[in-house]
């Protein structure tokens, strides 16, 4: 089991190609002081690898299958048994024999030793038995490619969550800085009510807008909290464990889809699995095939047998030797059984067929509707970093205005709210583009 989940470790490592600039050692100042460990999203892909119970399962389910290999490679050996007994008896007798002797005995006693050593060995049933070992070789490969899925999804799902969590976070601080400006309206507002220069109107107006505000903060974080949850679940660690991640998404803003689709064709484990499942219904065929065929079989044994009795004829008799032969068995009418049975397997195997081609057409739709997500969210990501541009002009504007008394609170609110608008689709573009890249890079089959 250890080995198996070393080598899905391995083959985690070598699907999971990506660059954050992060290490998992960094760390970022907490509230009150101290610092928390800054999680690098390789670190963590590395401790969901190692630690996800799923990727456990799946190393556990490749392990039986290769036990199954192995079990079933063992029909090319012949199988050699050893036998033995012992009986006893205790017997009352009255033999008369033909010139008038007369025996009796009572409580004669009487026993028998056996042993045998046999060997039987099948070598031909049809090639029925190589058939049958390819189809768990095949079996084998399916655990792999499943084990491989799991890792692909796990490492998908870990990415994922991570910069679900940076997304959060950012909209964290975008929040947080709308409410320094609330704040700063509310000490304002209260300032002129105090010379008298303001309304108690407008001092209540700043209040309401910054409890909205402090209300948005709180509900922030708590989704931020979530999410972190959400993470150390993925990863199989104490869900309380403390971390911070990165501060901005990195994205791949160069993949190409002529590239993206040649990789499918060799990388995507889903259709991998159903080309493998078309290969065992071939095996299973060719399983089928061989009861045409005779099965011919060789044996020997070796066996002693002795025998002592206290009445009768014999008191002693004892026998060993050597018995070998060869035997076949050929079926010649099953009710048209044979005929229904390889139908059934054709079918199969061209059930399997069409299902393969159907995923096929399923995956290259996949494909393209994320990478038109993928070129749509680059073209989003650029255009709300210009109304973000925008926004922040806006509000510095409008505050130096508001500063200077030449504008209402109201119109200050608008740009700020402008603005936060904008931070919040601009960060919700770029996570839209990375969820994009990374379900391009899971339908390829690589990370």
């Amino acid at each position: 089991m250890k080995k198996t989940i070393h080598i899905l470790l391995s083959i985690g490592s070598l699907i999971f190609i990506s660059s954050t600039g992060a290490s998992g050692q960094d760390t970022t100042a907490v509230p009150g002081g101290g610092s928390l460990e800054v999680l690098a999203l390789e670190e963590a892909v590395r401790i969901g690898l190692e630690n996800n119970y799923s990727i456990q399962i799946s190393a556990g389910d490749e392990e039986i299958a290769s036990t199954d290999l192995e079990m079933a490679k063992s029909a090319l050996f012949p199988r050699v048994e050893l036998t033995g007994g012992i009986d006893g008896r205790s017997t009352n007798s009255d033999l008369t024999f033909f010139d008038g002797r007369v025996q009796s005995r009572k409580g004669a006693k009487s026993s028998s030793y056996n042993a045998a050593l046999a060997l039987d060995w099948t070598i031909f049933d049809g090639f029925g038995m190589f058939a049958s070992i390819d189809k768990y070789q095949e079996l084998k490969s399916i655990g792999s490619l499943n084990a491989r899925l799991t890792v692909l999804n796990t490492v998908a799902d870990i990415i994922s969550t991570y910069y679900d969590i940076v997304r959060l976070k950012q909209e964290l601080k975008s929040i947080g800085e709308a409410l320094d400006i609330s704040r700063l309206r509310v000490q304002q507002a209260d300032d002129r009510y105090f010379v008298g220069t303001g309304s108690k109107l407008e001092l209540l107006n700043s209040k309401v807008d910054f409890n909205e505000d402090t209300s948005s903060f709180i509900s922030q974080q708590e989704a931020v909290k979530t999410a972190k949850t959400r993470l150390n679940e993925i990863l199989a660690r104490d869900l309380n464990t403390p971390f911070d991640v990165v501060d901005t998404i990195v994205i791949d803003l160069d993949l190409r889809y002529s590239e993206l689709r040649n990789q499918l064709i060799g990388e995507n484990p889903e259709l991998a699995l159903a080309q493998a499942r078309k290969k065992v219904a071939e095996l299973e065929y060719r399983e089928i095939r061989a009861n045409r065929y005779p099965t011919i079989s060789v044996m020997s044994s070796y066996s002693f047998v002795q025998s002592d009795s206290e009445s009768g004829q014999l008191l002693s008799n004892q026998s060993h030797g050597l018995n070998y032969g060869i035997s076949a068995r050929m079926n010649i009418f099953s009710g048209f059984l044979q005929r229904k049975q390889e139908r059934s397997a054709q079918i199969q195997i061209e059930n399997q067929q069409l299902m393969y081609d159907q995923l096929l057409q399923a995956v290259e739709s996949e494909l393209t509707i994320a990478f038109s997500n993928y070129e749509n969210s680059k073209v989003l990501m650029q255009l709300e970093e210009e109304n973000r541009e925008v926004a922040k002009q806006n509000l510095e504007i409008t505050l130096e205005m508001f500063r200077l008394g030449n504008i209402t609170q109201l119109e200050l609110r608008e740009a700020q709210q402008n603005l936060l608008l904008a931070e919040n689709r601009y960060i919700d573009a770029k996570y839209q583009a990375k969820l994009a890249e990374i379900a391009l890079r899971k339908i390829s089959g690589k990370f």
